[in-house]
């Protein structure tokens, strides 16, 4: 370990704590704060707010140093609360089920009932929303009692982290860091699982590739670094 992590580690002590499940409640008490927290997912590590505190949404857009313009991904703790936040009517019974939880995003049609606030992707109607294979994330999402809001711990246009020594840039504006370790996962993010369209129900994998990081694209011709390469180009969602 370089001589400047050791420095931060030390200095950060008592910020930077095990991902473990008696740290589920500290986690829980910062987002009710209107804070945002670092925590591993099943891919990446990940930056995480309540949706529905105004001002924790906010800053994450600021850390990630991201235009409000870019949607946020959701993360709830288990698949059956998927439908609170997007239209499933249409899909496969039990498809939701086989997903998640795992490493997807899957994107639908906001639910007209939902209780998503208007800080969470305003005059959109798309949505992504994760269930990780992550005991921590999905009993901190429990215990919140409502979605959080989930994006890659990262400045916008820099690489993906999969430690928590690779975002030291971005820990002064954590209320706490929790350090599950290196995931062992490829650092490409989730896959996204486009369920908007009946019939489909997945079967189309819209993952595209920007140089280092991920980009999801879908529904509006873009020109972004070399992520369009197929006839039908999306609109940036998620990641980056």
């Amino acid at each position: 370990m370089c001589p400047r992590t050791l420095m931060m580690l030390r200095s950060y002590h008592g910020r930077v704590v095990p991902a473990t499940t008696h740290r589920v409640a500290e986690a829980v008490e910062a987002l009710r704060c209107g804070k945002i927290i670092a925590l591993p997912t099943d891919t990446l590590y990940g930056l995480a707010a309540g949706i529905r505190s105004e001002s924790g949404v906010r800053a994450l857009y600021a850390t990630k140093r991201r235009s409000e313009d870019v949607p946020l991904a959701i993360c709830v703790g288990d698949a059956q609360e998927v439908g609170n936040y997007l239209e499933t009517g249409h899909l496969a019974s039990g498809l939701l089920e086989e997903l998640l939880p795992g490493p997807v995003t899957v994107i639908s049609w906001t639910k007209s009932s939902s209780d998503l606030p208007n800080c969470i992707n305003p005059g959109r109607r798309l949505l992504g929303v994760r269930v990780p294979n992550s005991c921590f994330v999905r009993a901190v999402a429990r215990q919140y009692g409502h979605a959080l809001a989930l994006t890659s711990a990262n400045q916008s246009g820099d690489r993906s982290t999969v430690e928590v020594t690779e975002f030291l840039e971005i820990w002064d504006d954590c209320t706490l860091i929790f350090d599950g370790g290196k995931i062992p996962a490829s650092g490409l993010g989730s896959t996204i699982v486009n369920l908007s369209v009946p019939g489909e129900t997945g079967q189309k994998l819209v993952r595209k590739l920007a140089e280092q990081y991920a980009v999801v694209l879908f529904y509006r011709e873009i020109q972004h670094s070399k992520a369009v390469s197929r006839s039908r180009a999306y609109h940036q969602y998620i990641l980056g």
